[in-house]
């Protein structure tokens, strides 16, 4: 059952994600058929979103500089002194899949890259939203 969870969450989203793209370009290529004479654009529409959307990154972004001691630093070196060994007689096929080698752990010094990576998405974000109102 979570397996199949897995797969159909995710499944839905991209068709989801699919069908809006196709609705969007769909609509566009009409736009630009017709010089745009179709197309209004609700400013305060725009705006209010833009703005929620802005307030949102903006506190993303503060909870990542408020929390980064903790929030980018590798959490393996916490993991480091469990250690996983088989127990006798097991095959050693298993045994090797379920040992657990703590003597590749990385130091305190290094950063945790999946933090990194969604911080660089907030910003991305952040900057976005400031790009709407310029």
């Amino acid at each position: 059952m979570k397996f199949s969870m897995e797969i159909l969450i995710p499944s839905f989203s991209v068709c989801a994600l699919l069908g809006v793209t196709v609705y969007i370009t769909t609509d566009a290529i009409e736009v630009i058929k017709s010089n745009g004479a179709d197309d209004e654009v609700d400013i305060y529409f725009l705006y209010g979103f833009a703005s929620a959307n802005l307030i949102v990154d903006l506190i993303s972004t503060t909870m990542f500089y408020v929390r980064r001691n903790e929030v980018f630093l590798d959490p393996s070196p916490l993991l480091a002194d469990i250690a996983y060994s088989s127990t006798p007689g097991e095959d050693d096929d298993e045994s090797a899949f379920n040992s657990y080698n703590t003597s590749t752990k990385s130091t305190k010094s290094e950063k945790n890259l999946n933090m990194i990576s969604a911080f660089t998405h907030v910003g991305g974000d952040t900057m976005r939203s400031i790009a709407v109102f310029i």
